[in-house]
């Protein structure tokens, strides 16, 4: 597809499919294999989708300079976001075997040349499969996560996912809030209106926090009626 440009900005939209741009990556040595080895050892080692956007955002940085990098994935509900966004985008769709991975953005101030977009699609070749595993993994995970009643996360993805959400808010130094809620006179409800009520009521509760949070917020059952909320750059005035 052709880059839509104006006179200050260029946003390049690019199809990503190892399968199909494999004779075309082959043409193409930006990389040298023992690199590519030691890439694809550690893209192999994690099954996490975080992590794997995160090592592939510090590996590329020296061969291709960018100032932020954004990944979105529907399916897994995963929005992922590091740096300041700036004019000038390159925007791939991934795919691998009829399967769509997600959409990966880079920004800079600077146009990319064609040749950092190789680059860039030389590494990808190299994390598509890691990433697809992660993805299959984690779908297969998100069932054990999910609480039932309220499809929300529930306390097990808290314990999985909190750690790494505020690791992630100290590397790069942005802000994160925690909210802790729960229902007033729950108990009483349940009590005198019956467990088929109270269910209800959570469902309700739930359902306002989705209307009303991002995307990219998590919202966890902790237990009971009791709820957890994680805010991603959002410090206590936010």
């Amino acid at each position: 597809m052709a880059p839509v440009t104006n006179a200050s900005t260029r946003k390049t939209k690019r199809k990503f499919d190892v399968i199909e741009n494999r004779h075309a990556l082959e043409q193409k040595f930006y990389i040298d294999k023992e690199k590519k080895f030691q890439i694809l050892s550690l893209w192999t080692q994690s099954l996490d989708v975080k992590t794997l956007i995160d090592q592939f955002h510090q590996v590329i940085e020296n061969d291709v300079p960018h100032d932020s990098i954004r990944y979105v994935n529907h399916q897994l509900n995963l929005s992922l976001s590091f740096g300041r966004i700036s004019r000038n985008t390159i925007d791939y769709s991934l795919n691998h075997n009829e399967m769509h991975l997600g959409e990966l953005v880079l920004t800079r101030n600077r146009v990319f040349s064609s040749q950092e977009m190789d680059m860039v699609e030389e590494y990808l070749a190299i994390m598509v499969t890691p990433l697809k595993n992660a993805i299959l993994y984690q779908n297969a995970l998100n069932s054990a996560y999910r609480d039932p009643l309220t499809n929300t996360n529930n306390r097990m993805a808290m314990d999985q996912t909190l750690p790494v959400e505020i690791a992630l808010a100290h590397r790069y130094n942005f802000a994160m809030g925690v909210m802790i809620i729960d229902v007033d006179n729950f108990k009483k409800v349940n009590d005198s209106c019956g467990h088929l009520k109270g269910d209800k009521i959570l469902q309700d509760v739930a359902g306002i926090f989705r209307k009303h949070l991002r995307n990219t917020d998590l919202i966890f059952r902790y237990g009971g009626d009791e709820f957890v909320i994680a805010l991603r750059n959002t410090d206590k005035e936010g």
